[in-house]
């Protein structure tokens, strides 16, 4: 019997990731009659795996995931059929020890790496915006700042950015053990594109038919507008430290930016300045030269990597929205959010844990206690709060 090959999509965020987890997830059941492995009961089992790998928490408050990624590893160890995927763009980040871990718990399994990789001027706002979903009051100035100058002290943002999207920083600690041929590169198509054009691209490596399987999934990552981030970011700033990692994705993350922010029109379109265009291609030659340098299999085109011929990107930087724009969405935001606390709907709600009825008492940023429902105190701060947006 030949050996299990295990196929490790490693991301990086914001590279099709989603779109490709959700089609595997779909397809779970299908790929397991074809004698593919997707492991663990459920995705959030596989997440929970690669925290455990990498020694991450999803939240500082969590308790960890001691002995998930073990669980994977058995369960690839002990299956019957010739190949397993492995999805998280977490694992873009590995240090070498990591790597060298995962290799040798899923042995006897031949490894093989699988990156994405696609055009930075798409990726940067992009990871600008993840940073917003997850509590950041990060402004583009300060994050693209740290972008275009990594080294500089306090340049996190842009020192994480590179680790997880530079395949230069990313691929040698997995190349250390395992062969470059078994090291492949996948070029996400432009946004014109069919999405199956990257399903197709990843069955190609993975050795699977891609007709085989329904790859007609919800797209799950819309893009914020430009008015939408900065009402994002304020609320992040005045959330700040009165709110736990859960309570957060339940309130923020899913209701207020998912279902709520998304959904609400994005007039403004988010893209790279015009003035940030030539050092991020630049940097994109760079890659590719890279790529083309270290001769890995590339599936796709290298020249998508690269920004489009003849884009110039935005001539209004996302620091600059307009007050009254940034007013309007909030307004909006903060109508729904108290429409669907009263209809106990919102993403919060489907999760299991609802919203507690009731506005804040007193503006972002205060330390007033939370009121109950339909509260004389509740009423006249509503009041204040949409006096206070319509003002602004």
């Amino acid at each position: 019997m030949p050996s299990t090959r295990v196929f490790v999509h490693i991301g990086p965020l914001k590279t099709g990731t989603t779109f490709l987890q959700s089609v595997l997830v779909q397809n779970k059941q299908a790929l397991a009659v074809n004698g593919v492995l997707f492991p663990r009961q459920t995705y959030a089992l596989q997440i929970k795996s690669t925290l455990d790998l990498l020694h991450k928490r999803m939240h500082p408050e969590s308790t960890g995931n001691p002995g998930q990624w073990d669980i994977l590893a058995e369960e690839v160890r002990t299956w019957p059929g010739e190949t397993v995927v492995i999805s998280q763009e977490f694992l873009c980040a590995a240090s070498s020890a990591q790597a060298k871990r995962m290799v040798e718990s899923l042995a006897p399994a031949e490894v093989h790496i699988v990156h994405t990789a696609r055009d930075l001027t798409k990726v940067i706002p992009a990871m600008w915006q993840t940073h917003l979903r997850n509590k950041q009051p990060l402004s583009w100035d300060e994050f693209i700042s740290s972008v275009r100058n990594p080294s500089a002290g306090g340049a996190q943002w842009g020192r994480r950015l590179w680790r997880q999207q530079d395949p230069a920083q990313v691929l040698p600690p997995f190349e250390a053990v395992v062969p470059r041929e078994h090291v492949h590169v996948v070029t996400v198509p432009p946004a014109a594109s069919s999405p199956e054009l990257l399903w197709e691209r990843f069955c190609s490596v993975v050795g699977l038919e891609p007709g085989t399987y329904d790859s007609d999934v919800p797209r799950a990552n819309t893009s914020l507008g430009a008015a939408e981030a900065e009402v994002l970011r304020r609320v992040n700033q005045g959330v700040a430290g009165r709110i736990d990692g859960p309570t957060y994705s339940r309130l923020v993350k899913f209701m207020l930016a998912r279902d709520v922010l998304e959904h609400s029109g994005n007039a403004i379109k988010l893209e790279l300045p015009a003035q940030d265009y030539a050092w991020v291609t630049e940097k994109a030659h760079e890659i590719v030269e890279y790529l083309r340098r270290n001769e890995y299999e590339i599936t796709g085109d290298l020249k998508e990597i690269l920004p489009a011929p003849g884009a110039t990107g935005s001539e209004t930087r996302p620091d600059d929205v307009d007050p009254l724009a940034v007013s309007e969405v909030a307004n909006t935001a903060l109508v729904e959010v108290l429409v669907a606390s009263a209809r106990g709907r919102g993403r919060g709600k489907r999760r299991g844990r609802g919203l507690k009825a009731g506005p804040l008492t007193g503006p972002v940023g205060s330390k007033s206690a939370v009121p109950r429902a339909g509260s004389n105190r509740a009423t006249r701060a509503l009041r204040r709060r949409m006096r206070h947006l319509r003002h602004r």
